[in-house]
């Protein structure tokens, strides 16, 4: 028997390729991260926080599948100190939204079936009295790339 094939890693890699070069601010385009290091400039993506749950598919030729809710978060940082000024932010967060909401995933295995915007939260503002972290979560529906894990 085949090693079940995990829905999540096929998902990360097609959003991270629909994000890739279509975020931008000021003509740069935004990097699209799993992690952010320490000293990472700002703004940055970060893939993340995401969970698989198994979906039948009602369709005996291509049996189960899965939903993929993932988190996309807009990590940026004002400049003009404890103002938390949201553009930035509210923009990134717009651009993610063009490119994946009711969007098709080019996926390397599997048969994607959509993407929707669950719901997307308001600018958290950190700590630092700069930062914000804009987190949009999105469900991602597949069949045919195995079993769930």
């Amino acid at each position: 028997m085949a090693a079940p094939i995990s829905a999540l890693a096929v998902v990360r890699k097609g959003v991270r390729a629909a994000l890739n070069t279509n975020v931008t601010i000021s003509a740069v385009d935004v990097p699209i991260l799993t992690n952010a290091g320490q000293g990472q400039e700002y703004p940055y993506i970060i893939i993340g926080g995401a969970g698989e749950i198994p979906w039948n598919t009602a369709d005996a030729s291509t049996g189960i599948g899965s939903q993929v809710i993932i988190n996309v978060e807009a990590w940026t940082r004002d400049s003009a100190g404890h103002s938390y000024d949201y553009t930035n932010s509210d923009d990134i967060a717009s651009q993610v939204r063009q490119a994946l909401d009711h969007q098709a995933l080019t996926l390397a295995s599997g048969t994607f079936c959509g993407c929707h915007l669950e719901e997307t939260l308001l600018p958290e503002e950190q700590a630092d009295g700069i930062t914000l972290r804009h987190i949009s979560r999105y469900t991602v529906l597949v069949r045919a790339v195995g079993d769930p894990i």
